[in-house]
């Protein structure tokens, strides 16, 4: 999903700043200053889903060893929106979109 590739920042709400950086080579970065959390990891995206499928694999935590692992959730992208929800790390995927998080795209 190449419309995937950028950073995305959370404007509103309970997860107001939170950022994530997706590559074209399947990795991400993730950042939340308001609680001083970063980590790292791969993605992918299964675009044959409706919605897509996207797994995010947390490698990398500064909240340590329970900020690790895969979270699995639904994505779409629309224009400089992105729209995205995952389930916690271990979980099962989410699946609802009316439980999107809005994302705008800030580069």
């Amino acid at each position: 999903m190449q419309q995937l590739i950028g950073t995305w920042q959370v404007e509103g709400g309970p997860f107001a700043g939170l950022l994530y950086q997706f590559d074209a080579k399947g990795k991400f970065t993730m950042e939340m200053p308001q609680y001083g959390v970063k980590a790292a990891g791969t993605y992918t995206v299964d675009a044959t889903q409706t919605p897509a499928h996207i797994d995010i694999d947390f490698k990398e935590n500064s909240l340590g060893p329970q900020g690790l692992g895969v979270v699995k959730g639904i994505v779409a992208v629309e224009g400089t929106a992105l729209n995205m929800k995952v389930g916690d790390a271990g979980g099962t995927r989410w699946t609802d979109p009316a439980g999107y998080v809005k994302y705008r795209k800030v580069s």
